[in-house]
């Protein structure tokens, strides 16, 4: 008598099975689909706050904000895991939908729960950033960077709302530090550009035998006393209209501002008391570049966006030098500043 095998029943599809093929969808940028998963585990688990988060982020993605509001909202009724999540994805989709005042308001609320998220800060920052408050986007993005020291974005924020409101030296650094994290692409040249407005603050030739130097002797000190570094930078900066200078192509001469200005910094006092956020944050991974003799191979990355007279030449010219740079700052990537 022949014996028929059947094969064992596939065991059900699991909640959580469900939920992880929806994310490897949305991953793919398969939206619609990972939101029908969502959708369907709901149908049976309405309250399940990872289908209500998973759905509200790929609602987000798929630009669909009006109804991402109204599930981030759902879930923060029913949160008991994801509640700051909610509390950043409602934020979000409230900025995405023109609603920035009342982003803010949920960004602040879920902050307030939260007070340590850098997430949250940081898309807390980015919209008051875009309301143009950047004194508050200035508060915000130091918790990001404090608790992620090596992500560029924080760094952007802080060093556009700085040049926003003229903080020169601060600004620069701010500037110099996103530059060693992301020196290519858009984001990239918007930095270079600052850094490179903070070089030549004050100083402008009028007539070819007269260089103007002007410094601001109230500029704020709320980010650290710079003033120093500010006076001496105008100094380097007129510099380049000396002999020794004048015939040196812009490459050299910012090559030369930036190992002047890192050599400067590194002889800058000792902080009394607490130093200043720029002081223990921004600093530190720019000398350890001035330390490893890297400051000029760092100027020429640095700037390299804005495609200064004599760079090309330069960087055919030190492949090695600009590929050590490179590998030092990887490294120092994987390393908490």
């Amino acid at each position: 008598m022949a014996l028929l095998f059947v094969p064992a029943l596939l065991a059900a599809e699991t909640t959580a099975e469900k939920i992880d093929r929806g994310t490897a969808l949305h991953d793919q940028q398969r939206y619609s689909e990972a939101i029908t998963i969502y959708r369907e585990v709901l149908a049976a688990e309405p309250d399940n706050e990872h289908a209500l988060f998973e759905l509200a982020y790929s609602l987000s993605a798929s630009g669909a904000h009006d109804e991402c509001v109204s599930i981030a909202q759902r879930g923060l009724k029913v949160a008991k895991n994801l509640e700051s999540r909610f509390h950043g994805v409602l934020g979000t989709c409230l900025d995405e939908s023109g609603k920035p005042e009342e982003a803010a308001k949920a960004y602040a609320k879920g902050l307030d729960r939260f007070p340590e998220d850098p997430l949250l800060a940081f898309n807390y920052a980015v919209t008051e950033a875009r309301l143009d408050h950047h004194a508050q986007a200035r508060k915000l993005i130091k918790i990001s960077i404090q608790a992620r020291p090596n992500h560029a974005s924080s760094h952007w924020v802080y060093a556009t709302s700085l040049a926003k409101e003229n903080f020169q030296v601060p600004s620069l650094l701010a500037a110099l530090r996103f530059l060693a994290l992301e020196p290519e692409g858009p984001r990239a040249k918007v930095a270079a550009m600052i850094a490179l407005e903070a070089f030549h603050h004050g100083v402008s030739q009028t007539a070819p035998d007269k260089v103007v130097l002007s410094i601001d002797s109230k500029a704020s000190t709320e980010e650290g006393d710079f003033s120093s570094e500010s006076m001496t930078l105008g100094l380097f900066s007129a510099a380049r209209f000396t002999d020794e200078q004048r015939n040196q192509s812009a490459a050299e001469q910012v090559a030369k501002q930036m190992n002047s200005f890192l050599s400067l910094l590194s002889e800058r006092p000792a902080a009394k008391g607490s130093p200043s956020f720029v002081e223990a944050m921004e600093i530190p991974p720019l000398l350890a570049i001035h330390r490893a003799g890297l400051a000029v191979a760092f100027a020429h990355l640095a700037f390299s966006t804005l495609e200064l007279q004599g760079a090309s030449e330069w960087r055919a010219a030190n492949g090695k030098e600009l590929e050590k740079l490179r590998q030092f700052l990887e490294q120092a990537k994987s390393t908490r500043p």
